[in-house]
């Protein structure tokens, strides 16, 4: 197995390369997002990942309505040049707590499973939580930071004493299990949605420089209620 770290806008994403594994379904992958990009027109419609051609009609894909100047559609974000994003991503889980690589046991998928244990998750200082509906789909909103004063860590972070809470998993199209956790000084604003097949759809809006998520949810958040969603039934 090949561990390796990646930084993504102030996010770790650990990965392992599970060679000669091939899952039975396979979620979309995070998006690698620039730290900045050219400003959308305001008036313009955008699309997130189109499905190939010899993709079922029916593979998730997103859209987003008129984009405020100076965001634009990256991969599978969409991005500030300020440097904050919003990430789009599908069937997420819970990692586990005691950060073992996997995920949480006793944890559902659903938006009500996921944000119940993040809120009760030790280390993590979580708020604003509230149900939203979003393209037509309901679920849960969140907003996460690390607990001032928590001194766990993870052995698999970069800096092994460094304070860490682990947050959610997902197995990517190259067999690839990637990971993310909160550090000292990050703030995430989740949004998790339940799809007809039982799946799941992770909103994230995050900041590179966490103290300016509050500056810049309010215009994101206007963004995050265009979004539309073509899932698969």
């Amino acid at each position: 197995m090949d561990h390796r770290i990646r930084v993504i806008g102030g996010i770790v994403m650990i990965t392992m390369s599970l060679i000669g594994c091939s899952p039975a379904s396979a979620p979309t992958s995070s998006a690698n997002v620039a730290a900045s990009a050219p400003p959308a027109s305001p008036s313009a419609s955008v699309v997130g990942p189109s499905p190939s051609a010899s993709a079922s009609a029916t593979e998730f894909s997103w859209s987003a309505g008129p984009l405020p100047s100076g965001w634009s559609v990256q991969d599978d974000a969409i991005v500030h040049t300020d440097n904050a994003y919003i990430e789009v991503m599908t069937d997420r889980s819970v990692m586990s707590a005691d950060c073992g690589l996997g995920p949480q046991a006793g944890v559902g998928r659903t938006a009500r499973d996921i944000m119940a244990a993040l809120a009760a998750r030790k280390g993590l200082e979580t708020g604003g939580g509230a149900p939203i509906t979003v393209g037509g789909l309901s679920g849960q909103q969140l907003d996460i930071a690390l607990e001032p004063g928590w001194k766990g860590s993870c052995p698999w972070w970069e800096d092994a004493k460094a304070p860490v809470v682990p947050l959610i998993r997902f197995f990517d199209e190259n067999n690839l299990w990637n990971y993310n956790a909160v550090a000292t000084g990050e703030r995430f604003r989740y949004l998790v949605l339940d799809t007809p097949n039982g799946g799941n759809v992770l909103v994230a809006v995050t900041a590179v420089e966490p103290e300016h998520l509050p500056d810049i949810t309010p215009q994101a958040m206007q963004i995050v209620r265009g979004l539309e969603f073509v899932v698969p039934t």
